[in-house]
């Protein structure tokens, strides 16, 4: 159990070295509402809710509150995807392609030979696929932004794509397309997270949201997630708010990119899902995935961003849907980690988020923190 008084640690979140507060700090970014959950010794040992869930209600944000996770559900699919690696139904380096049931064509500024398309660039982001989280110019170089959800909820005049349609591209958005050769970038896109989603309906002949429920959430004891599409999980959900603290119209927006954005989630469970990483795959009901497939993933950044090695190895994740931001860390060697979960989708929202992490850092003294 942590000796670290998570009130202490509130009262040290920053602004560059300036200890504002979490009130203060929140109140000037404009976040309405926050959640989080620190990991010591691979357990959960306390959630901490502030705040309000939906401003126009002005209902009280709470340790159940359930938030779009938003990015962070990438990680969670790519243990999906790995469990299915580790039971021998694919190869890590396999070219997939013939498991698909969709084409991924060449874009038309691509000039080299097709590439194999496997888990491995897939889940690291470097199968030179375009997509949510970059877009390319007419030269095929990339910029930032592209991606979203795709309409508000309560706003059945406009239909939910379906996964081909994003596929093959929707309203004006790249549809999976090779765009630069493999390995030669780091392109971040949740269009690779799509070929990863239905892969496993594919490889599992089941839903992705069903599957990875039984298959991940469950065995871990996530028992307030979900990646259906609007979740009934019993337990208060958050709205989303613009950079200003608005309510989105509806409340939330709809996130059809399953496993690239689309988990729904409460604070407490992303940490049960950090404390089975940082304990080799182990949960509440015993072995989730192979300890050597959870040591692939954090060292070899299979689906999270890693730095260092050895006892200073550090994983981490952000996420930003319209209306959250959030981040997750983790810490191996320290059996640690911390999620944070917002419900402002501004930029000042996702500084926020960061400067809570790193003053649990701070208080634990994990690796990198500052």
């Amino acid at each position: 159990m942590s000796d670290k008084r998570p009130a202490d640690i509130e009262a040290d979140v920053r602004r560059r070295r300036r200890r504002l507060g979490l009130t203060v700090r929140m109140a000037q970014d404009a976040v309405p509402g926050l959640t989080w959950a620190a990991v010591v010794d691979a357990e959960p040992v306390w959630s901490r809710a502030h705040g309000v869930s939906c401003v126009d209600r002005t209902e009280p944000m709470a340790a159940d509150t359930v938030l779009q996770a938003c990015s962070l559900s990438k990680p969670v699919a790519a243990l999906g995807m790995l469990s299915l690696v580790a039971d021998g139904r694919v190869g890590l380096d396999q070219d997939v392609r013939p498991l698909l049931d969709y084409d991924v064509p060449r874009s038309r500024h691509y000039r080299g030979p097709d590439p194999d398309l496997t888990v491995r660039r897939l889940l690291t982001h470097r199968n030179g696929i375009a997509g949510r989280g970059t877009t390319p110019d007419k030269t095929g170089r990339f910029t930032k932004g592209g991606g979203g959800s795709v309409r508000f909820r309560g706003d059945t005049d406009r239909p939910i794509p379906s996964l081909e349609d994003f596929w093959a591209g929707y309203r004006g958005r790249a549809g999976v397309t090779i765009t630069h050769p493999p390995d030669q970038q780091r392109s971040y896109s949740g269009l690779g997270y799509l070929v990863i989603e239905h892969l496993c309906e594919q490889l599992t002949r089941r839903p992705f949201a069903s599957w990875i429920d039984e298959r991940i959430l469950g065995p871990i004891g996530m028992s307030a997630s979900s990646f259906v599409l609007e979740p009934e999980l019993g337990l208060p959900l958050a709205c989303g708010h613009d950079a200003h603290a608005g309510e989105l119209p509806g409340g939330r927006e709809v996130c059809p990119w399953s496993a690239a954005a689309g988990l729904y989630a409460t604070a407490g469970d992303l940490a049960r899902f950090v404390a089975c990483l940082v304990d080799r795959g182990r949960a509440r009901d015993g072995v989730v995935v192979p300890a050597d497939t959870v040591e692939r993933m954090v060292t070899q950044g299979l689906g999270v961003t890693t730095t260092g090695r050895g006892a200073s190895l550090r994983f981490h994740h952000t996420g930003s849907n319209k209306g959250f931001r959030t981040i997750l860390r983790g810490y191996p060697g320290r059996r640690a980690g911390v999620v944070v979960l917002s419900n402002s989708g501004g930029v000042a929202a996702g500084g926020t988020v960061a400067a809570v992490a790193a003053a649990a850092g701070r208080a634990h003294r994990w690796p990198g923190a500052r």
